[in-house]
């Protein structure tokens, strides 16, 4: 067997010493390195969950509750407005027991969206107004779909319970 030539062998020691410098540039090292996002989070800070909330205008159309919640890691801003602001951005959409509360009027799948507070219309209630009832806030992106959460990788939401009565009294707040 022949001795390559010393070109070859030269051509040889350059590829070998690339690959040994390639394969120490793939330590586990880099992944420590990578960023990762923060959880975005999302808190109903009113009304409490188990809140009394007694609507002092009365449980007829208008009986709205002003819904504070509030978000980390997340910006909320108008639907399609999220250009140029610091991501993720999105909005909140809320639910009142499910589907049974939306606003039919302008034919919603949830109650309400918007900015924190927003205005939780109970009178949309199909079931009536006084008595149990559920309120989920939900983050949306900026096209309107679900929002999901690059850091958990799942759909970021908030619940309380509350019940709804009439008149003075309760705690949580009162009807906007």
């Amino acid at each position: 067997m022949t001795k390559p030539s010393p070109t070859i062998r030269q051509l040889m020691r350059v590829a070998f010493a690339g690959m040994s410098v390639a394969i120490a540039g793939c330590s586990s090292s880099d992944k420590a390195a990578t960023p990762v996002s923060a959880p975005v989070t999302l808190s109903i800070t009113d009304p409490s969950d188990g809140a009394m909330i007694a609507l002092m205008g009365g449980l007829t159309d208008g009986s709205d509750y002003s819904l504070v919640y509030t978000t980390e890691n997340f910006t909320i801003a108008a639907p399609g407005t999220c250009a140029g602001k610091t991501s993720p951005c999105g909005h909140a959409r809320v639910w009142v027991d499910e589907m049974a509360c939306n606003d039919m009027d302008d034919k919603l799948p949830y109650n309400v969206e918007g900015a924190s507070p927003v205005d939780v219309g109970f009178d949309y209630c199909a079931g009536g107004i006084p008595g149990a009832h559920t309120i989920r806030v939900e983050l949306h992106g900026d096209s309107g779909d679900l929002f999901i959460d690059p850091a958990t990788g799942t759909s970021v939401s908030a619940t309380v319970g509350v019940t709804i009565t009439q008149g003075a009294g309760g705690t949580g707040g009162t009807a906007g």
